[in-house]
């Protein structure tokens, strides 16, 4: 019985040794069941889940706590990186969203000059419409008058062609007379060197006068004197009065030849009449240039007694008045013989130009002697063809 007893004890303390642990083993189930609804709570409101230390060592425990530091870093350091980069954008937006704003503004600005300029230049634009339109009805006044004013100059053409021959025919004749009344007074040794003093400028006439005339029978000849004091006379009209551009002493009459030869180029007719309408306007109806014309006038009168008294010797205070008298009728008759060129509606009358050494031609040359080869124009040919044409012959001396 003490052994039964004894057995019976055993198993009694064995059974609650066991009960003891399985009670154990529940409690710890119930812990365990109790940590992990608590761990899945944790989960669900924080996102972490709490480790599981119990039965880890010390060791175990340190790797896991600098595990979780070193990824609390990391993601520390991703959270700062991506919020780095986050200012970084905004300021990058902010920055460019200025500019833009800058530069739409600017642009309202330029939009703004743009217009205000525009509305500048509409309102040049229509001030300049207006006064093209004025210039146009001006210049349809001035058309209407211009074209008047040629239709009276065409009533008047026919009157100006018969009054240019007389005046040509009387210039010719008043020289010859001025001429054959110097005769008696020419000088006896009159010599090459005398005869470069009368022509300084005429080079032309200077080089003929000593290749035919250099002999000295011929210098003491009187007719042939008489017929150098002839060229020279026409020498100086043609170069003082009849090749000027417009009228002896016009102020305009080196530009004007300048711009009546470059048309003259490409339209006579126009040419012809633009000479005529400024020699109208600046000669017969203006009085600016008088005093300057009548200046020349004089000048070219004292050139010509001048030349003339290195070949005649005459007293000044018995003669001096009537040569100056036929010298100031021939220059006076040449002046209005200009006029009378210049006012041609077209080029009717021509002063021909014959050169040394061409062939007598009896319809246009009158020789003072016999001889087929030209040596010396006296006075050149006028030819007129207009609607009353006439032709008044060079005088020339022939060998």
């Amino acid at each position: 019985m003490l052994q039964a007893q004894t057995l019976t004890e055993s198993r009694i303390k064995d059974n609650e040794s066991m009960s003891q642990e399985t009670d154990s083993i529940t409690l710890t189930a119930k812990e365990e069941e109790e940590d992990t609804e608590e761990e899945d709570k944790e989960f669900e409101l924080g996102g972490y889940k709490r480790m599981k230390l119990k039965g880890e060592s010390e060791s175990d425990k340190d790797l896991i706590i600098y595990s979780l530091n070193e990824s609390l870093q990391i993601h520390k350091e991703i959270v700062e990186r991506i919020q780095n980069e986050k200012d970084d954008i905004e300021d990058q937006f902010e920055q460019e969203k200025s500019a833009v704003k800058k530069e739409c503004i600017e642009i309202e600005e330029e939009r703004d000059d743009g217009n205000k300029q525009l509305n500048k230049l509409e309102a040049v634009y229509n001030l300049l419409l207006k006064q093209v339109e004025t210039k146009k009805l001006e210049y349809r006044r001035m058309e209407t008058r211009f074209y008047s004013h040629v239709k009276s100059l065409n009533s008047t053409e026919n009157e100006e062609e018969e009054s240019v021959y007389p005046i040509i025919q009387q210039m010719i004749s008043q020289i010859n007379n001025l001429c054959s009344l110097l005769e008696e007074y020419m000088k006896q040794d009159i010599t090459i060197d005398l005869l470069c003093l009368a022509w300084p400028q005429h080079t032309v006439t200077l080089d003929i006068i000593k290749t035919h005339f250099s002999n000295d029978n011929q210098l003491r000849d009187t007719s042939i004197i008489s017929l150098l004091t002839e060229r020279f006379i026409m020498d100086i009209i043609m170069h003082h009065i009849l090749q000027t551009s417009i009228h002896p002493g016009v102020s305009l009459n080196r530009s004007f030849e300048t711009i009546h030869d470059w048309i003259d180029k490409r339209n006579t007719s126009w040419a012809s009449r633009l000479k005529q309408q400024i020699t109208n306007f600046i000669v017969s109806q203006s009085n600016e240039q008088s005093t300057e014309i009548e200046s020349k006038k004089q000048h070219i009168i004292s050139l010509l007694s001048s030349g003339l008294s290195h070949m005649y010797e005459y007293d000044t205070d018995i003669l001096g008045d009537p040569f100056t008298t036929q010298i100031t009728e021939i220059i006076q008759l040449a002046m209005q013989l200009n006029l009378a060129i210049k006012l041609q509606q077209q080029d009717t009358l021509e002063i021909l130009s014959l050169q040394q050494g061409s062939k007598f031609n009896e319809n246009i040359m009158n020789s003072v002697n016999q001889g087929t080869e030209l040596i010396l124009v006296i006075t050149p040919p006028f030819v007129a063809d207009g609607t009353r044409p006439f032709i008044i012959p060079a005088k020339v001396y022939c060998a």
